[in-house]
């Protein structure tokens, strides 16, 4: 069963809200949220379910940053269009965008 992706993230002391989700081929989803990161509001200590947007990165299986802009793979994708040539964050994305990213990136589970 694949949760909202927002099931999985953190409130930290910090009172920023994110998490690192494992995707396919090693790759990790980053979601941000807070004062300090593109997100909408950019509050920090709220419940991830009060974010409208997310600050989103993708880490390859090496730890480096990967653009799905320029990725060949992934630039057909419709999300792919929240990141440009020069940027490997992606702010503002909206929640719904972040769960197609998830959903169109994660490890295939019994359900698909």
């Amino acid at each position: 069963m694949t949760y909202d992706f927002r099931h999985y993230m953190l409130s930290l002391k910090s009172g920023r809200t994110n998490t690192h989700l494992p995707l396919r081929g090693g790759m990790i989803l980053s979601i941000q949220t807070g004062k300090r990161n593109y997100s909408e509001p950019r509050l920090d200590g709220l419940s991830p379910y009060d974010y409208e947007s997310f600050e989103v990165g993708i880490f390859s299986k090496d730890g480096s940053w990967l653009n799905p802009f320029m990725e060949p793979d992934m630039k057909n994708k419709s999300w792919s269009s929240h990141w440009s040539e020069y940027e490997d964050v992606a702010g503002w994305v909206p929640a719904d965008v972040v769960q197609e990213i998830y959903d169109d990136l994660r490890e295939p589970d019994e359900t698909g």
